[in-house]
């Protein structure tokens, strides 16, 4: 489903397991599709039986590509001390009369 982050994808990325996911909301985020460098998953389109085959045939045939390691570097990128790093940096930039990008 759509969900606007999801914790579930990461979870399993944080243990090196690549994702399935629909391509909307957080899992656009969170999951780096094949295709691109440092995969992480697989996404479908849209939420149709076609679509979701697709992403699982293309898994099978390409699940070399989908590194462990990138995985959970990818999934660190969401943990709590990133999250504070970001919130530190942007409270800093505040403080200081600065625009955050």
């Amino acid at each position: 489903g759509e969900e606007d982050y999801g914790i579930v994808p990461v979870e399993a990325n944080a243990c090196g397991t690549p994702v399935i996911a629909f391509a909307k909301g957080g899992a656009t985020e969170t999951i780096v599709p094949l295709g691109r460098d440092g995969a992480t998953g697989v996404w479908f389109e849209e939420q149709k039986l076609e679509s979701l085959i697709g992403a699982l045939e293309a898994f099978e045939r390409e699940r070399d590509r989908l590194d462990p390691i990138a995985a959970r570097k990818q999934a660190e990128r969401f943990d709590r001390a990133s999250h504070v790093e970001k919130l530190k940096r942007y409270l800093s930039l505040v403080l200081d009369g600065k625009r955050p990008k």
